[in-house]
């Protein structure tokens, strides 16, 4: 190695490797969700319908317990379901 040598670098014509788009996380948004659920309600946006994330399930067990559950096509929406009972679900294999 030579001492006080000079390197140059030619400028390089960036390639954007592309565009990506990571859905909402179902996990982060069920205890928002059982929360409007047992209270005012609650909208929680972006999330996908379509996901194959297994926590997406908690919408049907809200609607179980009584929840009213209102799908749209960027998330979803809950309203008082003020459940009267103690439920169990199994979760296994979700």
């Amino acid at each position: 190695m030579q001492k006080n040598a000079t390197y140059t670098i030619e400028p390089q014509h960036y390639v954007c490797p592309g565009v990506y788009s990571i859905e909402g996380d179902w996990s982060n948004a069920a205890p928002w969700l059982a929360a409007g659920a047992i209270g005012q309600g609650v909208e929680v946006t972006g999330l996908s319908m379509q996901s194959v994330q297994g926590d997406r399930a908690i919408l049907a067990a809200l609607s179980l317990v009584g929840a009213r559950v209102s799908r749209q096509q960027k998330g979803c929406s809950l309203y008082d379901g003020s459940p009267a009972a103690v439920y169990h679900f199994c979760l296994r294999g979700v």
